[in-house]
């Protein structure tokens, strides 16, 4: 029984990898919104997002015929320029750097001012004008670095960064 168990499955996975073959083989992919004809199997790209085909259109567009296969994403990395701990009675600087990617392209260079967003959270709290609510205000939107000194941090502070788009 496992002889002709293992002949129908390498019967079942040629007949798929044929079928996967020949969709690769006449697969179409699309920029623009395809208004047909198109097949299934065809990639469309709309707005950083992949969707294929689930069925064939001699012309016009139905939404409906393409499913989602990738979304969107992004991916932010921080780069300090000085390391990213600093001990009582330091005097060094270091600059926080965001790298932001978008489907694994970086995208920093392209975004506005008003998409980079820092924010402070301080161990121990502290009184105006050094609270983070006050260093929050100022660092709302278009620092696309921030400079931090050991003045900067009382005890122990995390820095955040958070993208508007």
């Amino acid at each position: 029984m496992d002889g002709v168990r293992a002949i129908a499955e390498a019967q079942y996975n040629a007949f798929f990898e044929q079928a996967f073959d020949e969709i690769l083989a006449r697969a179409r992919v699309f920029y623009n919104t395809p208004t047909g004809p198109y097949s299934v199997g065809d990639l469309w790209v709309d707005d950083f997002c992949l969707y294929q085909s689930t069925e064939d259109r001699e012309s016009g567009f139905v939404e409906g015929d393409w499913i989602w296969c990738i979304r969107s994403n992004f991916i932010v990395t921080l780069e300090t320029t000085n390391g990213n701990i600093f001990k009582v009675g330091q005097t060094l600087n270091s600059t926080i750097i965001p790298h932001v990617f978008k489907n694994g392209m970086e995208v920093t260079a392209d975004l506005p001012d008003a998409a980079f967003r820092w924010r402070r959270v301080s161990q121990i709290p502290q009184p105006y004008p050094n609270d983070d609510a006050t260093w929050d205000s100022a660092h709302q939107t278009g620092y696309r670095t921030i400079d931090i000194s050991a003045s900067d941090v009382y005890a122990r502070a995390t820095y955040h960064f958070d993208l508007m788009e």
